[in-house]
This record gives structure tokens, C-alpha cells and sequence, in this order.
């Protein structure tokens, strides 16, 4: 017996209350048609979200009018949102986990990283991860942002995830991190996933049956 597929469920799970994807995103999903038959608050302008570095038109959704609103945020944070979609539904924790956004420190607008995964626990959250959202940083600032987090870690076991538009960067960045990871024995593993924004095709499975990886994963102890 087949079920009819629950595509507002499944809209309402990739996005929350004020996530945003491009309408690539949701077409290479199938949700797409829901989105426009909810009538979805949409914005569209300039964003560079690939590798290429040029920006180009895209349309942006959300349930959340604010989210695509250049009044109350920004290109930049719609961007980073965005890639935090696409994140969490390739890279989703455990049911027990949680992605969360990383507070800020200081006054500027950057914080160490850009998203942490958690376990919630009455007392004190524990850290399993902490996430980065590359749209277009140098290289060099890549491994600067690692380094920072790297010096504010309390010296607990956890994880570092890269998350590019750039997919050339994937086993870059992993080879990096090893090197890096050598002073840092609290770092227990890192993943460096590409992101593919702005296309409706499913370029990660083509890129994977090529032999090309989308995503590379480097653990300081061999899985059992």
C-alpha cells in the first residue's frame, strides 16, 4: 500500500518557523509546488552561493516574512541561512541532537563559528560539534576560523564540520584539519561537506557515482 507523500510536512521540517531555501532547493526536493501553493513569503536578488564567485539572481523563500525581508536582515545573513538549510538536512544529528546557532562574541558580526550541534540536557548542554558556512571565505580564513575554535574549546571531545559552496575544498580542508588537529587532541573528528545551492538537479549523486566525493569525513580513532 503506498502512501501519499506528505510534501507540507516535509516543507515544514526542511525550513522550521524562519528558515531559507532557494527555489532550487526545494525543486530538487519536490517541494517547490507546495511552496508556491502555501504562497510562501520570496525575495529575489544577488547572491554568490557557488564556487564560482560571481553572484547571480536567486529566489529565496521562507515561512517567515522577516527572513527574506532586506529591511530586517541582510544578503549576508539570507545567504548563510540558506546554506544552514541545505546543512541540516544533508548533515541532520542524532534524534537526541541539535542544531543550533553559535552566540556571538564581542561586537562585530562574526562569531567563532556559525552553528553548534548538541545534545539539550537539563543541566548543561553537551557539544558534539561546531559548524562553519563557507560561501566564498580565503582558504587561509578557513583555517583561521578553525584555529579560533580550536583555542576556545574547554577541552572536551568534539567535532568540526566545514560546509562549502566550493566543492574543490572538500579534501582540501580535510587534509588541513589533520595537520592542525595534531596540537589539539580534543578534536576528535572534522567533515567538510559541499553544498550545492543553486542547482534543481541532484549534482551530489552524479558528482558521487563520477567518484567524486561530496563530503569527507577524518576521525582520530578508527570506527570500530
Amino acid at each position: 500500500m503506498r502512501y501519499a507523500r506528505d510534501t507540507e510536512g516535509e516543507l515544514r521540517r526542511l525550513l522550521g518557523e524562519s528558515g531559507v531555501a532557494t527555489t532550487a532547493q526545494l525543486e530538487r526536493r519536490g517541494l517547490l509546488a507546495t511552496a508556491e501553493t502555501l504562497d510562501l513569503p520570496s525575495l529575489t536578488l544577488d547572491l554568490t552561493l557557488t564556487g564560482a564567485g560571481s553572484s547571480r539572481p536567486v529566489t529565496c523563500v521562507s515561512p517567515n516574512p522577516a527572513s527574506v525581508d532586506l529591511r530586517r536582515t541582510s544578503a549576508r545573513q539570507i545567504g548563510h541561512e540558506i546554506a544552514a538549510t541545505e546543512l541540516l538536512d544533508r548533515r541532520p544529528g542524532r534524534p537526541d541532537q541539535v542544531w543550533i546557532p553559535a552566540p556571538r562574541i564581542g561586537t562585530g558580526r562574526d562569531s567563532v563559528t556559525d552553528l553548534l550541534l548538541i545534545t539539550p540536557t537539563a543541566s548543561r548542554p553537551t557539544l558534539i560539534a561546531a559548524a562553519e558556512l563557507d560561501l566564498g571565505y580565503a582558504r587561509a580564513r578557513l583555517l583561521d576560523k578553525l584555529s579560533g575554535a580550536l583555542d576556545a574549546s574547554t577541552g572536551e571531545p568534539w567535532g568540526y564540520v566545514l560546509a562549502t559552496t566550493h566543492r574543490d575544498r572538500v579534501a582540501w580542508f580535510a587534509e588541513q584539519a589533520v595537520a592542525i588537529a595534531e596540537d589539539h587532541p580534543d578534536l576528535m573528528w572534522v567533515e567538510a561537506w559541499w553544498l550545492d545551492l543553486t542547482s534543481p538537479a541532484d549534482r551530489y549523486r552524479r558528482h558521487e557515482q563520477e567518484g567524486q566525493p561530496t563530503w569527507q569525513r577524518w576521525d582520530r580513532r578508527p570506527a570500530p
